[in-house]
């Protein structure tokens, strides 16, 4: 499995917790972040990183992470993510009527829907201006 954006490593503890078996590589751009215990540590060259192992993953998971990307960028990820993975699970910030989060001037989010289909999944949770995009490349 590969954690995009790992940051604090919380949501990869948690997966740990349920499936200790599980194998996990953390990526993370920022320069202060820490991985969960026992997960795989790597580094994003930039904001172009991502799965570059060649590999097939099972999973690929981000959360909170793909809206510091550019939309170019984005649509580059999922690509990526779509050639290199089984499936994706996306929690992320979206445009809403309520928008909640505050976020940086270059940070970029497409609607709900329009995120789906970028990543070529569906949309199975929101809440303001969050949602959950799952999507299964098999």
């Amino acid at each position: 499995m590969l954690d995009l954006g790992i940051g604090t490593g919380e949501t990869t503890k948690r997966i740990l917790e349920a499936y200790p078996q599980a194998q996990i590589t953390g990526l993370d751009s920022s320069p202060t972040w820490s991985s969960a215990p026992r997960a795989g540590r790597g580094r994003t060259a930039g904001p172009h990183g991502g799965p570059a192992s060649g590999r097939a993953l099972d999973l690929v998971i981000s959360v909170l992470s793909v809206h510091h990307l550019t939309d170019d960028e984005k649509h580059l990820l999922f690509r990526r993510v779509r050639e290199q993975s089984q499936a994706l699970v996306l929690g992320d910030v979206v445009k809403a009527d309520v928008q909640v989060a505050s976020l940086e001037p270059r940070s970029t989010f497409p609607i709900r829907d329009e995120l789906a289909e970028w990543c070529g999944g569906e949309v199975v949770w929101t809440a303001d201006d969050l949602a959950v995009v799952v999507a299964n490349y098999r």
